[in-house]
């Protein structure tokens, strides 16, 4: 390894484009992470003494859903494994699911 590098900053320079689209590990936690959203619909419960809400939009209007509670890995941090692709995570630790619009009638 060279002189001054740490193995993290090693994986970042090895690391290919098409291997960091893929979702695993080894992205940054912040590729995962809805901000600024605001929660709404029914209250399903609490985590942590916040509200778990049915659906969360974000500011250009995209509208998710409330699809579970990530786990976490033993050192603390979530466990990516659990969020599929096209799902986020909201702190704090709640999932929540990119709803398709529904597309324009054809004339």
């Amino acid at each position: 390894m060279p002189a001054g590098l740490s193995g993290a900053d090693m994986r970042k320079r090895t690391l290919s484009p098409p291997a960091m689209m893929r979702r695993n590990q080894h992205q940054p936690i912040e590729y995962y992470l809805l901000d600024r959203v605001r929660c709404e619909g029914a209250l399903l419960g609490y985590l942590g003494g916040e509200p778990i809400r049915a659906a969360a939009v974000d500011d250009w209007g995209r509208r998710y859903e409330f699809a579970g509670v990530v786990s976490f890995r033993a050192d603390g941090q979530y466990d990516l494994r659990c969020v599929k692709p096209g799902e986020f995570i909201v702190e704090p630790g709640l999932i929540y699911r990119l709803q398709e619009r529904p597309s324009a009638p054809s004339a």
